[in-house]
């Protein structure tokens, strides 16, 4: 009994995971982008058999993105300013 109501779970996680996904498609590219996908993503994903969780496909790719995307700023222990060029304080 416990494994059939586990099951019935994880179907209604993965069907509710697939209407939200849809939600995505209806985004423009630029928004997309800005999550770190594009339709090719969504394409696959929903390409998944319907009792594949698609939102896998769509997290695996934008952390693939989000590896691989350079860094724009350094991180700030490796930031060394001179001592009269030192970021200013803000007193609240």
């Amino acid at each position: 009994m416990q494994s059939l109501v586990a099951l019935a779970r994880r179907l209604a996680g993965i069907f509710r995971n697939r209407r939200d996904a849809r939600i995505l498609a209806g985004l423009d590219a630029r928004m997309l982008a800005d999550i770190g996908l594009d339709r090719a993503d969504l394409r696959d994903a929903f390409s998944e058999p319907v009792w594949r969780d698609p939102t896998h496909v769509l997290v695996r790719r934008a952390d693939e993105r989000r590896t691989q995307r350079p860094r724009l700023m350094p991180d700030h222990a490796t930031l060394e300013y001179p001592p009269t060029q030192r970021p200013a304080r803000l007193h609240l």
